[in-house]
């Protein structure tokens, strides 16, 4: 759901994956460059920060390093075009925002993904659910035993004002809030799909 700590979930992973794939990167992604700046690289070092790591974003290379007996690089890269992610290997690969990304850069992302051991070679896609789009018929067609979601709940998020989830909710059909608030996909019937959820 909305505000409910997607992207710090997302940070956490990549620094556990990153510590896991090592020496090889891992690759981060939003939709979009801002966003790659403004949401996924400033949630990073902020809350790195915070959980007492030494980061540093290096704006030319693109690319977040976690300094440390054993540095961690993060490609960062944006879906705006292939290109930006074309030519890469790495270890995992950690996609925000996922149903916003066009279905061919998407499928080549997950192509980059092929060094490291295979318990680690990770694709971990987050964000609200937006319907059935392209890139959920590609993970729900090539659905492994291995799949898991997590499901987060805006009311998951206890730093929210008080009355933050009701006043959304009186924004949004029933529909609407299922999928942006409770992190539930429904279909354009209303009719709520929880097959992927444990």
């Amino acid at each position: 759901g909305y505000r409910s700590g997607k992207t710090v979930g997302l940070v956490a992973k990549a620094l556990g994956l990153g510590a896991r794939c090592w020496p090889h990167p891992i690759l981060a992604m939003e939709p979009t460059y801002p966003m790659v700046r403004d949401v996924f690289v400033k949630t990073a070092l902020y809350w790195m920060r915070q959980w007492g790591f030494d980061p540093h974003w290096y704006v030319s290379k693109k690319t977040l390093v976690v300094r440390g007996r054993w540095p961690i690089e993060i490609l960062c890269r944006s879906a705006d075009a292939r290109e930006a992610v074309e030519g890469l290997t790495v270890g995992a690969l950690i996609a925000d925002e996922w149903e916003l990304y066009d279905i061919d850069i998407l499928k080549t992302a997950m192509a980059r993904v092929s060094v490291g051991k295979p318990e680690t070679q990770q694709i971990v896609l987050g964000g609200t659910p937006e319907g059935f789009g392209k890139g959920y018929e590609l993970v729900e067609k090539n659905l492994k035993p291995t799949t898991r979601v997590i499901t987060a709940r805006t009311t998951d998020n206890r730093y929210l004002r008080a009355d933050y989830v009701e006043d959304m909710r009186s924004r949004f059909s029933e529909e609407e809030a299922t999928e942006k608030l409770d992190g539930e996909r429904s279909a354009p019937a209303g009719r709520t799909y929880t097959r992927f959820y444990p």
